[in-house]
């Protein structure tokens, strides 16, 4: 029961930090809501005894990208942004979209009946290898080539950053 309420707790907080995150006109307070979004999804993480990957959430995700976000803040001029702060023909649709796709989910979630089908990680499983371990099998045996898709798209966008940034010095 305590689990539930956990669970519960730190979905609620995510979809609230969430929504608040991309609701604020002012960067930095997005940049925070954002840090209190992937604690609470490290916190699923835990509750899902898979530490590894909450670790990870926390370091990566927390630690590194969010900082890499709040140095693009910095750089920016957000005086400047605020002024020409201007609300795009699009957002309507986008906002009606958002709106009805949300339906579509809440009534899926309401109707749905969903079993509860246990993956080959089980607890014995990671219990006799481990959390790194499982991962680690996972990742460079199934998903092995969506893997290394990613890793070269992030190469491409790197290379890329890197060409935009030498054209403009």
């Amino acid at each position: 029961m305590a689990e539930h309420l956990f669970f519960l707790y730190f979905a609620v907080a995510a979809l609230i930090c969430g929504v608040a995150m991309v609701s604020r006109s002012n960067l930095l307070h997005a940049a925070l809501w954002m840090l209190a979004f992937f604690v609470h999804m490290a916190g699923i993480f835990l509750l899902l005894n898979a530490e590894f990957i909450a670790a990870l959430q926390v370091m990566v995700y927390a630690g590194a990208i969010l900082v890499l976000y709040l140095f693009v803040i910095m750089l920016l001029d957000v005086r400047e942004l605020a002024k020409v702060r201007q609300r795009h023909a699009s957002a309507t649709v986008a906002s009606l979209i958002a709106g009805v796709m949300g339906a579509i989910m809440v009534v899926v979630v309401a109707r749905g009946t969903f079993n509860p089908i246990h993956g080959a990680a089980t607890a014995a499983l990671l219990a006799s290898q481990g959390n790194v371990e499982s991962v680690a099998i996972a990742l460079f045996t199934t998903y092995l080539l969506p893997f290394e898709v990613a890793s070269l798209i992030l190469l491409v966008a790197m290379v890329g950053a890197i060409m935009l940034a030498k054209r403009r010095l």
